[in-house]
């Protein structure tokens, strides 16, 4: 996922909270799009896939983007991206990452497919909230949206988190670091979410990037608390 920030684990006080989508609350599109320009690398904000379908999330997709609002304040403190897909349940029909689920959901959706999966694209806390476990409201909040579409499955394609401080390391080898202990070198591969999400179908949820050929990895609802 893209510009989560790195929780400490910490639990939200979900009665502060309310997701809603972005079909109910369009006001909130300028501030949705101002987040995710705060919160995902720079190079993220100049891909050609998201440039060119970001108003068809926003606009026919609506009700797949999870809004994470302070409802004290009406304020936008987190935002999930998603789109419906159409999958058959197995690992070789998995589109192979970020950019290719994003063109497989827009090519179903003009072409009259039914979804069968929805795939989160990205997971944005706002910088002043990341820390207090606000990602796993808004993963319930997709988690919610699959459900009400009638989708059988919730994905994610993943991105490592740490990658860009490594530029000149090839993807292939900055996957398969480790620590001295040997957990993971890189963040996202021990969030609790990524790890739940490799037992909850057998699918391994870090692959590498989206450009390096990476594919999707499992999460379903098995593997969110």
């Amino acid at each position: 996922m893209t510009g989560t920030g790195r929780g400490t684990g910490a639990t939200p006080q979900q009665g502060a909270f309310q997701v809603v989508s972005l079909a109910a609350r369009p006001e909130l599109t300028l501030p949705a799009l101002e987040l995710l320009a705060a919160g995902w690398p720079e190079f993220m904000r100049h891909d050609p896939t998201a440039e060119r379908h970001q108003a068809r999330l926003a606009t026919e997709l609506a009700g797949f983007q999870a809004l994470l609002v302070d409802r004290e304040k009406d304020e936008l403190a987190a935002l999930g991206v998603s789109i419906p897909f159409a999958w058959d349940g197995t690992l070789a029909g998995l589109p192979a990452g970020w950019d290719a689920v994003v063109e497989q959901g827009v090519g179903d959706l003009d072409e009259g497919r039914r979804p069968t999966a929805l795939s989160a694209l990205s997971v944005t806390v706002a910088p002043d909230r990341r820390g207090q476990g606000l990602s796993r409201l808004v993963v319930r909040g997709l988690k919610a949206a699959a459900t009400r579409a009638g989708l059988g499955a919730l994905l994610a394609p993943v991105r490592p988190s740490g990658k860009s401080a490594y530029p000149l390391t090839p993807m292939e080898r900055y996957v398969r670091w480790a620590r001295p202990d040997g957990a993971p070198f890189d963040p996202l591969a021990a969030h609790p979410l990524a790890a739940r999400g490799r037992g909850a179908r057998g699918l391994p949820s870090l692959h590498g990037d989206h450009r390096r050929g990476g594919h999707l990895g499992g999460l379903d609802g098995a593997g969110v608390p």
